[in-house]
């Protein structure tokens, strides 16, 4: 997925995620915060679902009809530039993908708990996500030292 910013989010009208200028920008401030001598771990985007509440409420008995397509909600060529600037700045990037997606799809429900808000996190599944997300930061920031 690619999101258009415009003026009312502070940033200048047509400037999109994985664009040249994201990327450009991304690979400059990854270099500037390195030159300070910080580490720098740049989490990788999670995917973008539909209108979860909305879609659930319609599918009361399928909640499955509302996990979007791993290839509709990841824009895997866009995750793989974004990672691709992050080391060129010197960073290191950690995917997320592979906590919220199977290789086909990426679920609204996991186990007993609802994923996304809208298009956020809800705080239940962040707080089941921290223990791996912690472990995979410490485990990507060690393969770059």
């Amino acid at each position: 997925m690619s999101r258009q910013y415009g003026v009312e989010s502070g940033y200048s009208a047509g400037f999109t995620s994985y664009s040249p200028a994201w990327l450009d920008a991304l690979t400059q401030l990854v270099r500037r915060l390195r030159d300070t001598g910080a580490q720098v771990l740049v989490l990788g985007p999670v995917p973008d679902p539909q209108s979860v509440p909305t879609c659930l409420s319609a599918h009361l008995d399928d909640a499955t009809a509302c996990s979007p397509a791993r290839a509709t909600a990841v824009n895997e060529s866009g995750v793989a530039a974004e990672a691709a600037a992050v080391r060129v700045g010197g960073g290191q990037y950690a995917d997320l993908t592979e906590l919220f997606c199977t290789a086909k799809q990426c679920p609204v429900i996991v186990g007993n708990t609802l994923v996304y808000v809208e298009k956020h996190l809800t705080i239940e599944y962040v707080r089941l996500l921290a223990p791996a997300i912690g472990t995979l930061m410490d485990r990507t920031l060690a393969q770059g030292q």
